[in-house]
């Protein structure tokens, strides 16, 4: 099974933090056909720290397979298709393609084709 290594630099949310640097290795088995949480505020399950008000997600999909997502209110999403294609919300996407969606409070993100997604949650 492929272990994969990402890496954050510590973004700003308040002044005078200090920059940093974390790396951090996930197995990708734990993001086949789901949303897997890589980077959040807290280290939540375990992911990388940012300090934004953001939860990056990561996930590989298999063609047939879906992944959903509950916003709440007042939050965005970024879709960023890595590889592969997928429909989210009946919208298809393929590989390069991003979507910014506001004002949903599910999203359902379907492979039409073996696929690796990003999703970015943001205020």
């Amino acid at each position: 099974m492929e272990i994969v290594t990402y890496v954050l630099e510590g973004a700003l949310e308040h002044k005078g933090i200090e920059p940093s640097y974390e790396q951090k290795r996930f197995d990708d088995g734990g993001m086949t056909n789901q949303l897997w949480l890589v980077a959040s505020p807290n280290a939540e399950h375990g992911s990388l720290t940012i300090h934004q008000d953001a939860h990056i997600y990561l996930a590989k999909l298999e063609t047939g397979r879906q992944a959903t997502h509950e916003l709440a209110a007042d939050r965005h999403v970024w879709l960023q298709v890595l590889r592969g294609e997928v429909s989210l919300n009946g919208l298809p996407l393929k590989t390069s393609d991003g979507a910014a969606v506001s004002d949903e409070s599910l999203l359902t993100i379907q492979a039409t084709s073996n696929a690796e997604i990003m999703l970015f949650d943001l205020a």
